[in-house]
Parts: C-alpha cells; structure tokens; sequence
C-alpha cells in the first residue's frame, strides 16, 4: 500500500495546544517583522527622495555657477582685448 504525499497533506490533523501557540506565535512574528521592515524601506525611500532633491538642487546650483563663470572668463578676455589695443 502507497500513502501519497499529497493525501497525507489533504488530510485534516489537530496540532496540539503547545505546537498551535508556537506556530501562532512564530505567524505574529513574522507579521511584527514585516511591519517593521515596511516602515523601514518607507523612511528609507523618503530620505532617498530628500537626497535626489538635493542632488538635484546642487546640480542647478552647479550649472549656474559654470554658466556665471564663462560669462567672467568672456568678459576676462574681452577686456585683456581691449587692453591689449589701448596698449
């Protein structure tokens, strides 16, 4: 005679009171991990949004700077020109 797996698993059981309580207690840990976690990750995207922000920020405030630094290094040569002719 064969048992299959699968009947053994379709078969209705009773856990004892001890084994029940393990297993629920094990389930209500798992539950608390998970909601720990999922508060994490959501305090971690937030901040990494905070971060891209400023990145973002920065990079204007960069290209700002570049842009207002080749308008002096024009108007520079510009007048080393000028200079040059008065000379």
């Amino acid at each position: 005679m064969s048992w299959s797996f699968l009947r053994i698993r379709d078969e209705p059981y009773v856990l004892s009171q001890k084994k029940q309580n393990t297993i629920n207690q094990i389930k209500m840990t798992k539950i608390a991990q998970e909601v720990l976690w999922k508060c994490k990750v959501a305090e971690m995207k937030v901040e990494r949004d905070a971060l891209k922000a400023k990145e973002y920020e920065c990079k204007i405030e960069q290209n700002i700077l570049k842009t207002e630094r080749e308008s002096l290094s024009t108007e520079n040569a510009r007048l080393k020109r000028v200079l040059t002719s008065v000379a």
